[in-house]
């Protein structure tokens, strides 16, 4: 079961690249990011999960020739805010954006900021709080609520 959820979450960064393919250069239908880079901030790949996360995602990449730059945090959102205030602060950006929070509702002035880049912004994993939801262009990843709905 958990490796169907990355599947499903590697299929849907993967469809992440595609959109960020047609928002970043009105592409056709086949997609070629042209080395172009993508960044994803995300926790650390300590964890199983986010390794075995990590792995498709770059396989996803490198498939659609983008460039995949990972951005690792030791689950700590003060970390990750520095991190992006870095990122945001270099010479080039990338096309897309992949934000995994370390804490979703903690990090959610850090994701304005990304937002505020005009970079196209995906949130991954976490469920997008209600108040960031015109801050992404879409979410790839789990719904627990709908989990929980099943469980009960």
């Amino acid at each position: 079961m958990i490796r169907q959820r990355i599947l499903s979450c590697t299929a849907a960064l993967a469809v992440a690249l595609a959109a960020t393919a047609a928002l970043a250069q009105d592409a056709g239908p086949k997609l070629d990011g042209e080395g172009k880079e993508i960044v994803v901030l995300m926790p650390s790949r300590s964890n199983a999960y986010l390794a075995q996360w990590i792995r498709g995602a770059e396989a996803a990449a490198k498939e659609s020739n983008y460039k995949l730059t990972v951005i690792e945090n030791n689950f700590d959102q003060t970390e990750q805010d520095a991190q992006v205030q870095q990122r945001i602060g270099a010479a080039t950006q990338p096309v897309a954006y992949v934000w995994w929070p370390a804490d979703n509702q903690a990090g959610l002035a850090t994701l304005r900021r990304l937002s505020r880049t005009g970079v196209p912004v995906f949130q991954a994993n976490q469920a997008v709080q209600p108040e960031a939801k015109e801050l992404v262009v879409a979410y790839a990843g789990v719904d627990d609520f709908f989990n929980g709905q099943v469980a009960g």
